[in-house]
């Protein structure tokens, strides 16, 4: 006790040195503290500015003083010790978790640690339990880990850790609020949604929405009045401008066959479309989109693909979300001042991205992709924007 009280002391002695003498005398200063284990602090510094002392790095403060604590430098939150030294890594401060990254800034929002994904919110603080992000729930482990894959209660968490809603997870379906709906009747034996009037068909299916919402059954979002047709034939189909004096506004190969959620995937062939510059929604998950012609979609609001290697979308100007997750894609050219909001791009083999000209997009998901340096740090960059939200391996 004797010696450790010796050892604070000389610390406190050395401590006094620095900040009396200024940078001429804080060496001498920190050699003496430097022989007592215990006696290691941050030296003041005339100037205020990062310093690293011994492998460490501390905060001056101008004149005297330096950090400790919580501190907002260059706009970044960074947490020091009682000494002054800037801690790094998983801190627990008061009852709460923080990670700070190799530089010491405090992370937010989507952060990949080791193997596992975690969210933080604003604040930086860890968040654990039922978590509403953006559109979608995620449940994070009371590690604050991200669950996927599972089943947690009556909810499931699909490989991105989204809750699942209106979907069949193998023999069970669970519906809009995500719960297991028990009892639930096979889809095959279901008739037609209401009130989108489903019309079978040699080459596609279709139905006719009258209002916004009775496109919910294909689209969380659902679109305007028209008619969405769904393609499910192995034969080259030709998509008319209008069915039933309704402009087609739709067009998927991922079959509905009754309700929502009842999904079947189709292998087609890229269909003809006479009208693509009425499509708002398009969902061609076995068609390359180098096989169609993207930059006549200007109307387009929501673009789901699952192939191919280049995307242009360029001039699909009103396009809103965009869900293009391992496609295998090199090439992605995004539309410039446009109305995109969200963007899931994951598991591709992208270099580069520039989402620097898209004003409105406040969610991008790209994890799991070879981005260059550059292209990271600009990605990064832009994540920490109040009211960004991006989810990127670091």
């Amino acid at each position: 006790m004797e010696k450790a009280t010796f050892g604070r002391r000389v610390a406190q002695a050395a401590l006094a040195a620095a900040v009396g003498l200024g940078c001429a005398g804080s060496a001498a200063a920190l050699a003496l503290a430097d022989s007592h284990a215990e006696a290691t602090v941050a030296c003041a510094a005339q100037k205020a500015g990062w310093k690293k002392s011994g492998g460490k790095w501390w905060y001056a403060h101008s004149g005297s003083g330096y950090a400790k604590g919580w501190e907002k430098i260059g706009g970044k939150w960074y947490l020091f010790d009682s000494a002054g030294w800037m801690k790094a890594g998983w801190q627990k401060v008061g009852k709460k978790w923080y990670y700070l990254k190799a530089s010491g800034a405090m992370a937010t929002g989507w952060q990949k640690v080791g193997k596992e994904w975690y969210w933080l919110g604003s604040d930086g603080a860890m968040r654990t339990g039922w978590q509403q992000v953006g559109k979608k729930w995620y449940y994070l482990e009371p590690s604050g880990a991200m669950a996927a894959s599972k089943w947690v209660g009556d909810y499931y968490l699909t490989s991105s850790g989204a809750m699942a809603t209106n979907a069949w997870v193998g023999k069970y379906w669970v519906g809009a609020d995500g719960r297991w709906v028990k009892d639930h009747r096979s889809s095959e034996t279901l008739k037609p949604a209401e009130p989108g009037k489903l019309v079978r068909g040699e080459k596609y299916d279709y139905f006719i929405a009258e209002n916004k919402s009775d496109a919910g059954w294909i689209s969380q979002n659902g679109f305007a009045p028209g008619a969405y047709v769904l393609l499910h034939s192995s034969e080259k189909a030709s998509v008319p401008a209008m069915i039933q004096g309704h402009p087609v506004v739709g067009l998927s190969d991922v079959y509905c066959y009754s309700i929502p959620g009842a999904y079947q995937f189709h292998t087609v062939p890229a269909p003809k479309i006479a009208r693509p510059d009425q499509l708002k929604f398009l969902q061609l998950l076995s068609v390359d989109p180098a096989l169609l012609d993207l930059s006549k979609c200007a109307s387009l609001e929501e673009f789901w693909s699952g192939k191919g290697k280049r995307l242009d979308l360029s001039n699909c100007k009103s396009l809103k979300e965009l869900l293009c997750d391992y496609c295998g894609l090199t090439s992605l050219v995004l539309p410039r001042a446009s109305s995109l909001e969200e963007v899931y791009c994951e598991g591709n083999q992208l270099t580069s991205l520039d989402v620097s000209d898209c004003p409105k997009l406040k969610w991008l998901h790209c994890g799991d992709n070879p981005f260059i340096a550059e292209t990271k740090e600009d990605l990064l960059t832009w994540g920490e924007v109040a009211g960004h939200n991006l989810y990127m391996d670091e």
